[in-house]
Protein backbone atom coordinates (compact mmCIF):
# COMPACT_ATOMS: atom_id res chain seq x y z
CA UNK A 1 0.00 0.00 0.00
CA UNK A 2 1.14 3.40 -0.75
CA UNK A 3 2.15 3.45 -4.46
CA UNK A 4 -1.30 2.49 -5.39
CA UNK A 5 -1.69 6.14 -6.69
CA UNK A 6 1.99 7.09 -7.70
CA UNK A 7 1.83 6.12 -10.99
CA UNK A 8 -1.19 7.45 -11.87
CA UNK A 9 -0.40 10.93 -10.78
CA UNK A 10 3.12 10.63 -12.34
CA UNK A 11 1.20 9.23 -15.70
CA UNK A 12 -1.28 13.34 -14.89
CA UNK A 13 1.47 15.06 -14.75
CA UNK A 14 3.53 13.84 -17.52
CA UNK A 15 0.46 15.25 -19.60
CA UNK A 16 0.43 18.65 -18.03
CA UNK A 17 -1.55 18.23 -15.01
CA UNK A 18 -1.13 19.74 -11.85
CA UNK A 19 -1.17 17.67 -8.60
CA UNK A 20 -1.86 18.55 -4.80
CA UNK A 21 -0.57 16.23 -2.11
CA UNK A 22 -2.17 15.96 2.00
CA UNK A 23 0.48 16.77 4.39
CA UNK A 24 2.18 14.22 6.68
CA UNK A 25 0.90 16.06 9.74
CA UNK A 26 -2.75 16.42 8.87
CA UNK A 27 -2.86 12.18 7.15
CA UNK A 28 -4.60 9.75 9.16
CA UNK A 29 -2.20 7.63 6.91
CA UNK A 30 0.56 9.13 5.10
CA UNK A 31 1.26 5.52 2.76
CA UNK A 32 -0.60 7.03 -0.80
CA UNK A 33 0.49 10.73 0.02
CA UNK A 34 3.74 9.93 1.04
CA UNK A 35 5.18 8.11 -2.03
CA UNK A 36 3.76 11.23 -4.04
CA UNK A 37 5.66 13.48 -2.33
CA UNK A 38 8.90 11.55 -1.97
CA UNK A 39 9.17 10.47 -5.65
CA UNK A 40 8.61 14.50 -5.74
CA UNK A 41 5.32 13.89 -8.22
CA UNK A 42 3.49 16.70 -5.79
CA UNK A 43 3.45 20.09 -7.11
CA UNK A 44 2.27 21.07 -3.75
CA UNK A 45 1.38 20.12 -0.46
CA UNK A 46 -1.10 21.21 1.88
CA UNK A 47 -3.10 20.54 5.33
CA UNK A 48 -6.45 18.73 4.99
CA UNK A 49 -7.97 22.16 5.45
CA UNK A 50 -6.15 23.78 2.74
CA UNK A 51 -6.51 21.23 0.08
CA UNK A 52 -10.28 22.43 -0.95
CA UNK A 53 -9.58 26.30 -0.52
CA UNK A 54 -6.41 25.67 -2.99
CA UNK A 55 -8.15 23.75 -5.43
CA UNK A 56 -10.75 26.35 -5.63
CA UNK A 57 -8.20 28.90 -6.25
CA UNK A 58 -6.75 26.92 -8.67
CA UNK A 59 -10.32 26.55 -10.60
CA UNK A 60 -10.96 30.83 -10.52
CA UNK A 61 -7.68 31.06 -11.84
CA UNK A 62 -8.28 28.94 -15.14
CA UNK A 63 -11.72 30.37 -15.49
CA UNK A 64 -9.92 34.10 -16.47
Amino acid sequence: MGHDDLSGVATIRRKGGYSLAQDEKSSVVWGMPGAVVEAHEADEIHSEEQIAERIMELVKKSML
